[in-house]
Parts: structure tokens; sequence; C-alpha cells
């Protein structure tokens, strides 16, 4: 018996398990045999028609194909029919405009500034500070920002705020009232009485500076706090000599001229004298020698001296401390890197 297609001239034979020979017989075959007889039925799983056209045509086809041409026509059509991503995974995935995964990217963190510049400033009036003179310009008198950023370059000139902002307390004050207009001491501005609700009340103090300059500036800074900073691991850094009390003349001379060295690079020298067990045993007059020596090795250094005199028993066991040359911001205690320009701190 056979079975009759519903298109004209097809038959097919009785074999309901067996694939179909060619794409239009699958095609009929699929259409003649319907109910539990029909060839779609035999895939239950299928997720789509795309799959499910794939088991019914291609799958068979590529089982009649030889096995080296099976295997790559396999691995072809197993790769073009991957389940697509859901949208979730998609948006996990999407990287526009970058060619980096987000393990080799950089970012550089985030400048660090105390003073406000340009835009940054929110208050609508200011006073401007001579830059050379570091008094204010026109006695005081307020002028917009918006006025002074657009007679400025751009490209050489920044907008530097030198008052900073009132507290929040601050400006609750003003809005009670309990605040006259009139200089504030905290921020070197003043509070501007005539706008009541507190928009632009506060008129900061501002200054007009070169960005050349100020690089320069900063520069130089950073230069004084290195140097500043080498000088002090200098001087944390201590160096140990140990000298006998009855030390040859030529190695005495050689200890010295070693603790010479270390004192002129800033460096500071704690110095053991000590006897030995079994050596010659120096007299009162040697050690005495000894220590002066010592003391016109620190004098001939400019800069250095003695931090802890002779400590312990001559003759016997004894430490001196000396401290190398010290830097001139050491000295008077300035730190370099923290000064700020004296125009600058005048009109702040």
């Amino acid at each position: 018996m056979k079975f009759v297609s519903p298109l004209p001239h097809v038959t097919f034979p009785n074999r309901p398990q067996a694939a179909p020979a060619t794409l239009h017989e699958g095609l009929c075959y699929a259409i003649a045999t319907p109910g539990k007889h029909s060839y779609l039925r035999r895939y239950p799983s299928t997720r789509s028609s795309a799959q499910a056209l794939y088991r019914v045509f291609v799958g068979p086809a590529l089982s009649s194909l030889p096995p080296s041409r099976h295997l790559g026509q396999q691995a072809l059509v197993a790769n073009t029919c991957t389940t697509l991503p859901t949208p979730q995974q998609r948006q996990l995935h999407r990287r526009p405009f970058s060619t980096t995964t987000p393990l080799h990217t950089k970012t550089r963190a985030p400048v660090q500034r105390s003073q406000k510049w340009d835009e940054e400033i929110t208050a609508r009036l200011i006073q401007l500070v001579d830059p050379e003179t570091g008094n204010l310009l026109d006695n005081g008198a307020p002028r917009t920002r918006w006025d002074v950023l657009n007679s400025l370059d751009p490209k050489t000139h920044r907008l530097v705020q030198l008052s900073p902002n009132p507290t929040p307390a601050e400006e609750e004050r003003f809005r009670r009232g309990d605040v006259d207009g009139g200089a504030n001491p905290r921020s070197g501005g003043y509070w501007d009485a005539r706008a009541a609700n507190g928009y632009g009340a506060f008129v900061p103090v501002c200054k007009v500076v070169s960005k050349k300059e100020q690089y320069d500036l900063e520069r130089r800074k950073k230069a004084a706090n290195k140097e500043r900073l080498k000088e002090g691991s200098k001087a944390q850094s201590m160096k140990t000599l140990e000298l006998n009390w009855a030390i040859d003349a030529n190695d005495l001379q050689h200890r010295l001229d070693r603790i010479g060295e270390f004192l002129a690079d800033g460096r500071r020298v704690e110095v053991v004298l000590a006897a030995k067990k079994r050596g010659r045993k120096a007299t009162v007059q040697e050690c005495g020698q000894v220590v002066k020596k010592i003391e016109e090795c620190v004098t001939g250094v400019e800069g250095a001296s003695v931090m802890k005199a002779l400590t312990g028993k001559m003759g016997s066991f004894a430490t001196i401390m000396l401290q190398g040359k010290v830097g001139k911001s050491q000295a008077h205690g300035v730190d370099l890197a923290q000064t700020e320009d004296p125009a600058e701190a005048k009109g702040a």
C-alpha cells in the first residue's frame, strides 16, 4: 500500500520510519502524514521552526554525505545554528567604540583641588585681586563672573577662587538674617545683603592667573618638596662606625674621612668607641685625642653638629651621635612645597 500525496504525481512507499529521499519528498511526506504519523511529531523537542526544518531536511541529507565532508558540514551547521543570546546577555557583553577588555583599560585618578576654577565658581558676583600687588581691584567693587570669564583667553589664563565657599551653617544663618552684610573673616569674601534670597549672596575673592606661571610655580613646589623629602630621608638614615680607643693614626684618619663624607651628605652618624679585649689598652690622653679628632671633624663640615655628646665611659664603651648637614627647609622649619604665592596669600 502506498500513501497518496496531496500534490499531483507524487507517491510514497510504505516507510513511516524512513527519512525522505529528497527535500521535495520530505515536504510532501510531512504534509501527507498528519496526526501521530506526522514526520514532524518525531521531534517534540524542537525549539524553533528553523530547527524543525533542519531536523526534517538538512539532518537526513548530511547523513548520506561522506565522513570527511559530513564532519565539515556538521561543524558548519552547528556553528550557524547555535542559540542566540538573550537581550540581557547582549547588554552585558556590548562595549561600543572599544576594542580592549575591561582588564586592559587604564584610568587616571581624579585631580583633587582645594580651589575652584572658571565655570566651577558658583557665585554670580566676585571680587578680583591684582596679581602683582595682591590688592583688590576697584576698591573691592564686585563684578559678575560672566564678564570676567568672557574677557579672558581660556588658553593662557584661568579664573581661580581664593575664598572657600561658606559652610551650610553660615548660609542658613544668612537666610535667617542672623548675619549682616560685610566682610567674612573666615573666607575673605563678604555677604551681599541685597541678595535676600541667598542666591549669589556670598561674594568670593578671585584672581586671574596665568597657566604658564602657575605651572612653573607648581613645578618649583614639587622640586622643593622632592628635595625636602630627600634631605629628610638622608637625615633619618643613620650610619654606624666603630672605633677603637687605641686605633692607629692612619686608620683614625681614614675613619674620620668617612665620617666627614656622611656628614656632608646630610646623614646621621653614630660613632661607637670600644676597647679590644686582647688588644692594647689606650691611655686617658689617647682617648681624649680620639674624641678631640672627632669634634674637629664635625667642625670641619659646614652645617654638621653633635646631636648627643659622649655617652658612656672613657676608655671603655661609649657612643657619640652626630648630625650631618641640614638643608635650608629643615634648618628654618619651612615647607617649601606648601608655600603659597605671596599675591595669593595676601589676597586671601
